[in-house]
Formats: structure tokens, C-alpha cells, sequence
């Protein structure tokens, strides 16, 4: 595969402990004491009151990385073409469709009948934002994050625009946790670019014998282990400190994307 570039304009995080890429940024370079609270999921702003009383926890989830990506980036959402990836989608909504249709009577929730699909992000997305940009919907499960992230720099390649790309995960709380589980809620949020001042990205396919590549800071790299969005936390400890080098990021079950940063 050809070397695949891009420049990353923005960039969000929303998790355990970490409420925003500034705080991310202290955290990784020992400016601040990493806490891993709870990941803090606040009403999505960018849809109206009535469509935000519909949305599941990983809509705004999701939601609240893409804007926050695209600020940080100063891009305008409207014209931003997008790429969501999600293993699970929304898990409660999953496992409250399981339950009913677990009764006699299986009367499932028209709201969680149309929140269950999965690009439902994508969809509160476009009509928070009123964009009619093209926009993907992944389910790759644990490679989500690898999987997103050659999509979406395939796209800067051919669109010659700004791309966003989000990966989201927030946990099933019942039975299906046992099954799946995700540790607490992450979203990641990179807007990548053909041209800019911020870092640069160069991606292509690894079929060595490389790991993932682990983030320095190893207690947030253990808490945040088992969800897929957390693969990128090397990459974003690099960028956090302005740093050169190589990381290593799974696409498929033998297959690495090998991603040198330069800032």
C-alpha cells in the first residue's frame, strides 16, 4: 500500500480521567496528576433539545468528540466530511431491544428501534450540524481505532479536504458486559487534513512482528486497555508532546499500521 498522509488539524478525547485534549495534553507530559475518574459524558449541545432527550449515552459520546475534534481544529462541521467508528454502537440500546424482545409480549422501544442502527451517530451528526457531507459508519470491532484511521486518511487522499474521525465506545452495562466488556466509556477525535501547521502523519501496512505500541503513561495505558479507542493513546502521547517517532497500531488480527509522527 502507498504511504498515506495527512496533517492532524484537531483533536479531542473524552474518558476516564481525561474531560478534554488540554487536560490530556498536562496528563501525558507530568503537568498534572492522571485521576481516573469516571468518564464525564455531557448533553450534546449541537442537537436540539428534542433530539438530544432521544440520544443514547454513546450518541453523545460521540457527539460531543466530533465537536470538540472540530473546534479544536477550527474546522466547520458542515462541510467536514466524517467517519465514525464503533464496535458495539449503543450497547444499552442493545441490550434494552434483548430484553423486550425477551417478554411475551416483545414490544421494543420505537426510540431505541431507531437508535440501534449503526450509524446512528452519523446521523445526529448530520442534522446537528446540517451537513450533507458524505460520512462512514465502521464496526471493526477491537481495530476500530486502525481500521477508522486508514479510512479516514484514504479519504483526505481522494477528497483533498478536511476528514473527522471518531472512535467511540461506551460499555454494555448488563448481562452482555460479561460477554463484551469495555472498561469505561473513551471517544478519540482527529480532524486530518492535506495541509496545515499542526503535526503530520504518515500511515502504511506492517506485516512483522510488531505490537501495539503502549503510551509511556502505563496506568492509563492498563485502565483504558480493553477499549478500542485506546489504541491510539500512543499516537496521542506523541502528539501531546511534540514528539518524533513511530507507533504501531493493529488493523486486522495480522496486519499493524506502522504511523511515524512528526510534529
Amino acid at each position: 500500500m502507498t504511504k498515506l498522509h495527512a496533517h492532524i488539524k484537531g483533536i479531542s478525547i473524552i474518558g476516564p480521567g481525561l474531560n478534554d485534549w488540554s487536560e490530556t495534553q498536562r496528563i501525558f507530559s507530568g503537568q498534572e496528576t492522571w485521576q481516573g475518574a469516571p468518564t464525564i459524558i455531557a448533553p450534546p449541545e449541537i442537537v436540539s433539545p428534542r433530539e438530544r432527550r432521544r440520544t443514547s449515552p454513546a450518541m453523545r459520546l460521540a457527539l460531543n468528540t466530533a465537536l470538540a475534534a472540530c473546534e479544536h481544529a477550527n474546522a466547520d462541521p458542515k462541510n467536514t466530511v466524517s467517519v465514525f467508528s464503533s464496535a458495539i454502537g449503543s450497547g444499552s440500546v442493545t441490550e434494552r431491544i434483548f430484553t423486550a424482545l425477551d417478554t411475551d409480549l416483545k414490544q421494543v422501544s420505537p426510540t431505541d428501534f431507531h437508535n440501534s442502527v449503526h450509524n446512528a451517530a452519523a446521523g445526529y451528526w448530520s442534522i446537528g450540524t446540517q451537513s450533507h457531507t458524505a460520512s462512514t459508519s465502521i464496526s471493526a470491532g477491537d481495530f476500530g481505532f486502525g481500521v477508522g484511521l486508514i479510512h479516514a486518511l484514504m479519504q483526505v487522499a481522494l477528497q483533498k479536504h478536511d476528514v473527522l474521525l471518531v472512535c467511540f465506545e461506551h460499555p454494555f452495562s448488563g448481562p452482555l458486559h460479561a460477554a463484551r466488556p469495555l472498561g469505561d466509556a473513551m471517544g478519540i477525535g482527529l480532524v486530518l487534513s492535506t495541509s496545515g501547521l499542526g503535526p503530520h502523519i504518515t500511515a502504511s501496512f506492517d506485516q512483522g512482528d510488531q505490537q501495539l505500541t503502549r503510551p509511556n503513561h502505563l496506568e492509563l495505558a492498563d485502565k483504558c486497555e480493553l477499549n478500542p479507542p485506546a489504541r491510539s493513546l500512543a499516537l496521542l502521547e506523541h502528539l501531546a508532546l511534540k514528539k518524533t517517532g513511530t507507533v504501531y497500531i493493529p488493523h486486522s488480527f495480522d496486519r499493524m499500521l506502522k504511523v511515524e509522527v512528526m510534529p
